[in-house]
């Protein structure tokens, strides 16, 4: 199976760029440790609930409840697929040490999308989310038609618990001191990687991730 991880700090633009790989290659299957996490919160399960402990806080969830979610995930994938998308994993080196025990490291590619704290902050801080329908604002750059309310449904639009400014302060700093050593792990291990500015326009991005996807 081949494996293709979308790397960079909250607010860089992973989940987007996934959409339009998923466009471009359609037989692909996405995996996001957020959304995985998001629907254990939202169901009260057990690992929903240890994971809101350290969300809330701004924190990486323990290794051990992500690697467990990953695995059960990888299990369960068809190998008839173009690649695997992952986002927001591997976020330590024993995650991605965790990794390259199911998929061999030359059949991995690394995808980093740089951008700085101030960037990251104007991204997510003002992003709003419908919690009947799902659908995604942003009260700068895609504001809804009525003030804070869903275009689709009419539904009072939240802000995420973990999209508050000092959550994401945090998780920015926690993600420099535990989650930007993978990358020299990565560089060691000879896997096929690409650094990409996440302050380029949207489809500049994507054309330089099909051109490494293609080589």
């Amino acid at each position: 199976m081949k494996v293709l991880i979308l790397f960079g700090p909250p607010g860089s633009g992973k989940g987007t760029q996934a959409n339009k790989i998923l466009e471009k290659y359609p037989s692909c299957i996405y995996i996001s440790t957020g959304d995985i996490l998001r629907e254990n919160i939202k169901q009260n399960t057990y690992l929903g609930k240890l994971a809101q402990n350290y969300i809330s806080q701004g924190l990486l969830v323990p290794d051990e409840i992500i690697n467990s979610m990953i695995e059960n995930k990888i299990k369960n994938i068809n190998d008839n697929i173009d690649f695997l998308i992952l986002d927001g994993y591997p976020r330590s080196t024993n995650q991605l040490e965790f990794l390259l025990n199911l998929i061999p490291y030359k059949d991995i590619k690394v995808i980093y999308l740089k951008i700085d704290l101030k960037d990251v902050i104007n991204r997510i801080v003002y992003r709003r989310v419908c919690p009947k329908c799902n659908k995604i604002y942003h009260l700068l750059y895609n504001k809804p038609q009525s003030n804070e309310t869903c275009d689709n449904c009419n539904t009072k639009l939240i802000q995420r618990e973990d999209d508050r400014e000092e959550i994401v302060t945090n998780r920015y700093k926690v993600y420099l001191n535990q989650t930007l050593p993978i990358l020299d792990k990565i560089k060691q291990l000879d896997i096929k990687f690409i650094e990409i500015p996440a302050d380029k326009d949207i489809n500049e991005i994507f054309n330089n991730i099909n051109e490494f996807i293609k080589n």
